[in-house]
């Protein structure tokens, strides 16, 4: 996804689109750090005898 949003970026000459193109793109990559930690989380969780 994220090579696709670059892509567009690039080729687009509208000011505007490529402004949301950029924005889109960092907010995939906050979606992905998200999405990572997450992951994280419910690894530790599972994995904590603690609170079974």
């Amino acid at each position: 996804m994220k090579a696709i949003i670059e892509e567009a970026t690039k080729n687009e000459n509208n000011y505007e689109k490529r402004a949301l193109l950029s924005y889109l793109n960092q907010f995939q990559h906050q979606l992905e750090v998200r999405h990572d930690l997450a992951e994280g989380e419910l690894d530790g969780r599972l994995w904590n005898h603690e609170q079974w």
